[in-house]
């Protein structure tokens, strides 16, 4: 999960000591992907809404990778590849190594 990440601040060449905090975050949780489909040559934008997307990261669909065009900590847009054949899918949001 998103524990225990170390953070160091750098404030005009004083920098803090990286044992005295760290941070702990949820893991992504898609809520909703739209629309449920699309054509097999790809191209089609999906939105996801859910849950802490943060504002970088990756977004999957069955493995091949969807473009990202827009991302903020609520909702993604990205752009689908071309598939080889209809069928249902899996979507996979990745944010510093969580996924959901």
């Amino acid at each position: 999960s998103g524990a225990g990440h170390s953070w160091i601040i750098d404030v005009e060449g004083q920098v803090s000591d990286p044992s005295v905090g760290t941070t702990s975050y949820f893991p992504p949780s898609i809520d909703a992907v739209t629309p449920t489909g699309g054509p097999l040559v790809g191209g089609t934008d999906i939105t996801l809404t859910g849950a802490n997307f943060f504002t970088t990261g990756a977004v999957t669909v069955d493995g091949a990778t969807c473009d990202v065009t827009s991302h903020d900590h609520e909702e993604i847009v990205c752009t689908t590849a071309p598939r080889a054949s209809p069928s249902a899918v899996s979507v996979e949001v990745t944010i510093d190594l969580q996924s959901d």
